[in-house]
């Protein structure tokens, strides 16, 4: 007998049921997204100032990144994995259901592993065949 598990399409809306944003943004920034009297804040992302420039907020149930010190000041999750690591949409949707081993979308996936060392960017494509 052969086995089949329920196809559940790889969308920003069911990577949202299984993970919360807090949670991929901690992923992405590798930093603690702390909540204090209704803002998030973290620690200053990408840039050597000594005094946070940048925070989380919320607009209507999602979390943005606002960095005054980059030209695109508002992002959500999605968009801080593609610039972040130069990802398009559906790879950076693959990151996070291969980190979070979500198992949505296709059996078979291509997608884009990153690895970060010293803030220097190291990408392998490669096949992955999940289950």
């Amino acid at each position: 007998m052969y086995g089949y598990g329920e196809y559940i399409p790889l969308t920003p809306e069911e990577i949202l049921k299984r993970v919360s944003q807090k949670d991929i943004f901690e992923f992405i920034l590798k930093k603690e997204v702390i909540l204090d009297k209704g803002a998030y804040y973290l620690a200053p992302y990408r840039r050597e100032d000594t005094s946070p420039g940048c925070w989380l907020e919320t607009l209507e149930g999602d979390i943005y990144l606002v960095d005054w010190g980059d030209s695109v000041r508002n992002k959500n999750w999605i968009n801080l994995l593609k610039v972040t690591y130069n990802l398009s949409f559906k790879e950076a949707l693959e990151l996070v259901n291969n980190h979070f081993k979500l198992g949505l979308g296709d059996n078979i996936n291509s997608i884009k592993e990153v690895l970060t060392e010293n803030d220097e960017v190291v990408e392998e494509r490669k096949f992955v065949r999940t289950a």
